[in-house]
């Protein structure tokens, strides 16, 4: 059973009684692919506050509605920060990164078709990714004239290596789903977005969370 809960404007949360797991669903109105807006990371770190004081909550479950998990700030956003703003975001966008590692809750991403630039690097911070057979991850920022900045190097160098983590952030191009499970990066792949394998590697992850003893999980 999903419960309702919550009311913000750019994701959804429901609550799995079964698995007392919470789920976020990123909104995507005019795009198939969100984009990482500061309202987003505001709202996020206010619901990640809460889970902070909410053990009994075992797990936080990341996804979006559309099929690509999403993106960084698009070149038009881009434009119209100036230096404090970009300031501002980077230091937010740290903040919610070092929030999801050190969180109680077991935090799995379902990165469906793939991620760019700061939400690639935000999937970092996640204990476990999963994604469709299609899934691509694509670490751009040095194409955008960004640089990774929220301890990106430092995990990615921890999850695959230092020499892949080189290879995906230096040569900027799309790192395919085979690649990414060789590599640990993730932690298991299904077909497709639509097909009801997809369905069933989100319940069986929640569900083996909840079988866990809580004080050896967290």
């Amino acid at each position: 059973m999903n419960v309702n809960l919550f009311n913000y404007q750019t994701f959804s949360v429901h609550m799995q009684k079964e698995t007392k797991s919470l789920s976020i669903e990123f909104k995507s109105p005019e795009s198939a692919t969100p984009e990482l807006s500061s309202e987003t990371l505001f709202e996020l770190e206010t619901l990640i506050g809460w889970l902070g004081q909410h053990l009994e909550v075992n797990a936080l479950f990341i996804t979006c509605q559309g099929k690509h998990w999403g993106q960084g700030p698009g070149p038009e956003n881009l434009r119209h920060f100036d230096h404090e703003k970009l300031k501002k975001y980077f230091k937010r966008l740290q903040k919610i990164v070092t929030s999801l590692l050190i969180l109680p809750q077991t935090v799995v991403i379902d990165l469906k078709d793939g991620a760019e630039g700061m939400m690639a690097e935000m999937s970092l911070a996640a204990d476990l990714r999963v994604g469709s057979r299609n899934c691509k991850i694509t670490f751009n920022h040095l194409a955008q004239g960004l640089t990774p900045c929220c301890g990106g190097l430092d995990l990615l160098c921890y999850l695959v290596g230092p020499s892949l983590s080189r290879n995906w952030v230096l040569g900027g191009r799309a790192v395919s789903s085979e690649v990414l499970i060789s590599s640990g990066f993730l932690a298991q792949g299904y077909d497709s977005v639509e097909s009801l394998e997809h369905n069933k590697t989100r319940y069986q992850i929640l569900k083996d969370i909840h079988a866990q003893g809580p004080i050896q999980r967290i």
